[in-house]
């Protein structure tokens, strides 16, 4: 990774297509791929056919600490908006882990499902 900012760890996906903008559900992505700057370029969009949600998490290198952006490359899922806060539990040590540099936020990433009338 060539900036200064670890990846996440903690990513929770917001969704209020299950009861509605006042009620969110909350889970845990199926799949995480990491792409950094430096990295040779990847097809990460599923081939057609397949029922995959993308959303790309960036950090800016220029302010690592900063809030990263996130957008969605689904046509049928937007994203409205990304909490940060310090996940609970992220700075105890796991036996094994001392010394190694980890990020202790926890990401929730708010998304709804367009309607069909806004597709």
């Amino acid at each position: 990774m060539s900036g200064s900012q670890d990846p996440p760890q903690y990513v929770l996906i917001a969704s209020d297509a299950v009861r509605g903008p006042a009620s969110s559900t909350l889970a845990h992505p199926a799949i995480i791929h990491y792409q950094y700057a430096d990295d040779a370029p990847v097809n990460i969009i599923p081939q057609p056919g397949g029922q995959h949600t993308i959303l790309v998490m960036e950090f800016d290198e220029a302010d690592p600490m900063g809030r990263p952006t996130v957008r969605s490359l689904s046509e049928d899922v937007v994203v409205s908006g990304i909490k940060v806060s310090e996940a609970p539990g992220a700075t105890a040590r796991s036996p094994g882990t001392e010394g190694k540099s980890t990020n202790p936020n926890m990401y929730v990433i708010e998304t709804s499902i367009k309607t069909p009338s806004s597709l």
